[in-house]
């Protein structure tokens, strides 16, 4: 398929990629345009995920799904073999987090860095969660109806998006403090990302991303890249947690700017890879015990299949400001 309509989107894989001698200025790191302060009770699940060599550094967000993994956007890790990788949980203040090796990756094995499609990854930390960091529960199956529907009906600021990414629209003025902010879920029938070039939508490019917008100048950008788009059940409010359910994964946004309301926001559908992330945590020692960590009840993630094609996404990573043919990253 032609994918020429897509050379006007960014890659906002949002890792943010440092020489050496940028390090002994201040690091900006990914940040939420348009977002509040926000504290890391808010969004406990949130991590910051950075990768070094004598020479780089690369970061991305991420979101604890077990004590010991972090769900993540795919961008983030492929190409970074060589880097070593460390979270920082359970605080606001990503430098103030405490310290988790990452020991194990797991990129999907169908992940395309050419289109983003399936951008979406798992890392194993080693290490024991504060008492301020606590794993998230994935959406079922049930979960992402009952959100489609909201898309569907137009309900609005149904969604959240956090993360230590660049704040303003020209991908700048990052701070290492946690920002948020509310987005309404689009329906995939009416996301311009899953249209083909005689603008028929694609449905294989819809069962695989989220698309999210705001009416102002606000979304994810660069830095913000695998970090955590949150869906509250309303059936469940009444849990200490509000109901909340990772229901995406920061991917891409818009080539030329951040937070344009022309242009939705692109997150990795978690339903859609249930069973990839089954399978890849029971064989690979998942810790969902409730002992020894911030951690909550066991983390379901039953069902949704597998893989899927997209025909290309960008990324929301920062790694120097690379271009992808169809989306940009963001971290």
């Amino acid at each position: 398929m032609m994918k020429n309509k897509w050379l006007g989107k960014v890659v906002l894989a949002l890792c943010v990629f440092w020489t050496s001698s940028s390090l002994l200025a201040t690091e900006k790191q990914p940040l939420i345009v348009g977002g509040s302060a926000i504290s890391i009770g808010t969004a406990p699940w949130q991590v910051f995920l950075r990768g070094q060599t004598p020479l780089n550094t690369v970061s991305c967000g991420g979101t604890l799904i077990a004590n010991n993994f972090i769900l993540t956007a795919a961008h983030c890790l492929q190409g970074f073999e060589s880097y070593t990788f460390t979270a920082y949980a359970g605080n606001a203040y990503w430098p103030a987090g405490k310290t988790l090796p990452v020991i194990a990756r797991f990129v999907h094995p169908q992940y395309d860095s050419s289109t983003l499609d399936n951008d979406i990854a798992l890392v194993k930390i080693s290490g024991t969660l504060p008492a301020t960091a606590r794993k998230i529960t994935l959406v079922n199956e049930s979960n992402q109806i009952a959100f489609d529907n909201e898309a569907a009906n137009g309900t609005t600021n149904n969604l959240f998006v956090s993360g230590w990414g660049a704040t303003t629209p020209n991908r700048k003025n990052a701070s290492d403090n946690l920002l948020g902010v509310n987005m309404t879920g689009i329906a995939d029938t009416q996301c311009l990302w899953n249209r083909d070039n005689s603008n028929n939508y694609v449905p294989e490019w819809g069962n695989i991303i989220i698309c999210a917008n705001s009416t102002g100048t606000q979304g994810a950008c660069i830095g913000d890249s695998g970090g955590p788009l949150v869906w509250k059940d309303p059936s469940r409010a009444g849990d200490a947690d509000g109901g909340s359910r990772l229901i995406g994964v920061v991917s891409f946004t818009w080539r030329n700017e951040c937070a344009n309301s022309n242009y939705p926001d692109g997150f990795s559908e978690v339903s859609h890879y249930l069973s990839w992330i089954s399978q890849t945590l029971n064989q690979n020692g998942v810790d969902n015990s409730d002992g020894g960590s911030g951690g909550g009840g066991g983390t379901p993630v039953g069902g949704g299949g597998g893989g899927g094609s997209m025909g290309g996404i960008l990324m929301l990573s920062l790694f120097g400001v690379a271009l992808f043919s169809r989306r940009k990253r963001l971290s």
